[in-house]
């Protein structure tokens, strides 16, 4: 007869262990430039931040501005959904609607590795605290 906890540590154990290693963590945001800037993602870090679930392996960044108003709305992504959505938002289009012309501008990324999509910008002190972040994950990987 099978053991249960022999089972549960041959098997479960080390497949729940590789899920989580496989998960990325990207930052989650829809709002604008303000809502969504470094500063206010790094107010309420747990808010901000998703651990992806195990296909989701891209972080995702779409930024839209149309009329003046800029969103962004950043999240995990599956490659599936990072090439339909870069294809969607391919740019800026101009339309003229009753006499008056608009602009729509938008762009799509996705990158690979925690915490990728921080902002529309990264500064040097991001970089500072990133390699922090990393060495910490790094350390982590290794002795799990």
């Amino acid at each position: 007869m099978k053991n249960p906890l022999v089972h549960f540590l041959i098997f479960v154990v080390p497949a729940t262990i590789e899920a989580y290693r496989e998960a990325g963590n990207c930052y989650k945001c829809d709002g604008n430039n303000e809502q969504c800037s470094l500063a206010m993602m790094h107010s309420d870090i747990a808010k901000y931040t998703v651990r992806c679930a195990r296909d989701y392996i891209y972080c995702m960044t779409i930024f839209l501005e149309q009329d003046g108003r800029k969103i962004f709305n950043k999240r995990c992504a599956s490659e599936r959904i990072c090439n339909r959505e870069i294809s969607r938002c391919d740019g800026s289009e101009r339309t003229t609607k009753g006499g008056l012309q608009t602009e729509k501008i938008c762009h799509a990324w996705c990158c690979e590795g925690d915490w990728c999509n921080p902002g529309s910008r990264v500064s040097p002190a991001h970089l500072v605290m990133m390699s922090g972040l990393l060495c910490a994950n790094l350390m982590y990987r290794i002795y799990l």
